[in-house]
């Protein structure tokens, strides 16, 4: 038999070649949109840097690293949204494959680890774009006067008390985000055998009644995921059940998101391991 940490390394070598891709392509368009930007704001076209950084003009050292930062975050949440669809695609694919199901480890081990990788190829691939962006940002330091002088200038308006509420904010987001996005993969995958599981049971299923299925389902889905999305907006969903006057709405987020993951795993880890088949090619 497979330990779970022998299947969790070829699966986490199949997913990182997604992070990647998806991070050389990121950082050259950073690149180039950095050039551009380095370009506009040293021939006078732009103005930007100029007003939040204490200096007239950032020299090109640290209009480009600066530009190339800003970018990269930028392009990090956006290229975010798109890398975890191609990796919900690919989850579910192990999902189905006769190739990887015949894994000898149980079909909830096996589940786990699917989602586990898959959640944590996308923290490594958050993880690299942060590490680029901070390396840009790092050399953009020790290179321009200007970007050191205009770092000073931005920091010394910030007290003490903000940066601890701007440090206790990030924390409790941090960790909302990655519960956040647990519970998208767990939902995807619910969808995915909820429907697989009635069209097996159905007498008789064509293309026609398999597609309405799935289309009902769909529908369901989407509102049950909108009416998530609206109470972890509104935060104070859990402070009204729970009576806790003086928890902040991440926190309450927090724990509706952990409750809703809790709910999602076990009801997937019974649908997989009872309904749902390997495809064959």
């Amino acid at each position: 038999m497979l330990t779970f940490g022998q299947l969790m390394r070829p699966l986490l070598k199949r997913k990182n070649k997604l992070s990647y891709l998806f991070l050389v392509l990121g950082m050259i368009a950073s690149a180039v949109i950095s050039v551009w930007t380095t370009v506009s704001v040293q021939t006078g076209h732009s103005n930007m840097f100029s007003e939040g950084f204490g200096v007239r003009r950032l020299d090109i050292f640290g209009t480009f690293f600066m530009s190339f930062f800003i970018i990269t975050i930028t392009i990090f949440v956006l290229g975010e949204m798109i890398y975890f669809i191609a990796s919900v695609y690919i989850t579910e694919k192990i999902n189905r494959s006769s190739t990887w199901r015949l894994a000898a480890i149980s079909d909830n081990k096996f589940y786990i680890a699917n989602i586990l990788t898959s959640f944590l190829s996308l923290v490594y691939y958050s993880f690299l774009q942060i590490i680029v962006a901070l390396i840009s940002l790092g050399l953009g330091l020790v290179l321009s006067p200007d970007l050191r002088k205009g770092a000073h200038f931005s920091l010394g308006h910030i007290s003490q008390s903000d940066l601890n509420s701007v440090i206790t904010t990030m924390l409790l987001s941090v960790c909302l985000i990655i519960l956040t996005n647990i519970f998208w993969y767990l939902i995807v995958g619910t969808y995915h055998f909820l429907s697989r599981t009635m069209i097996d049971f159905l007498p008789f299923a064509n293309k026609f009644i398999s597609a309405t299925v799935k289309l009902m389902l769909l529908i369901v889905f989407f509102y049950i995921s909108a009416k998530s999305i609206d109470m972890l907006s509104e935060g104070h969903f859990l402070g009204v059940i729970m009576r806790i006057n003086d928890s902040t709405p991440l926190v309450n987020q927090i724990v509706l998101i952990s409750l809703l993951d809790a709910v999602l795993l076990i009801l997937n880890l019974v649908l997989f391991d009872r309904f749902i088949e390997a495809k064959q090619k």
